[in-house]
């Protein structure tokens, strides 16, 4: 019985917790909930998303991975820029490639005007 007292307790200091980490937009959306469990599941399922879109999400940016190309109106900045973002992405899903795998996916997604300095590479 203590215990169970001392998590209701607990219970409004922990969402103002929550509350004041979140930007404001967020905080609007979650001010409403009764409690901390109920905040994360929102949290969790808004953001995450369910098993099935966290899969959908990962299906899609691996097949996004697997065929990244440079643009040919791209730079050489904003297509590592676009390659990191893909990676960062992969990476918050838990789903990692070591640095030999990202280092040749990169070169190999460059113009064939990189060749002569890729080739030695």
């Amino acid at each position: 019985m203590d215990e169970e007292k001392r998590r209701v307790g607990l219970d409004p200091k922990i969402k103002t917790m929550i509350a004041i980490t979140l930007p404001n937009y967020v905080f609007k959306l979650i001010k409403g909930k009764p409690t901390v469990k109920a905040i994360l599941y929102y949290l969790d399922v808004t953001y995450d998303g369910k098993d099935e879109v966290r899969q959908n999400k990962i299906i899609a940016l691996k097949r996004e991975y697997e065929l990244f190309f440079a643009y040919k109106s791209e730079t050489l900045k904003q297509t590592f820029i676009r390659f990191n973002s893909l990676v960062a992405d992969l990476d918050s899903l838990k789903i990692n490639y070591i640095d030999f795998e990202q280092v040749n996916k990169f070169i190999d997604s460059l113009p064939a005007k990189w060749k002569p300095v890729t080739d030695p590479l």
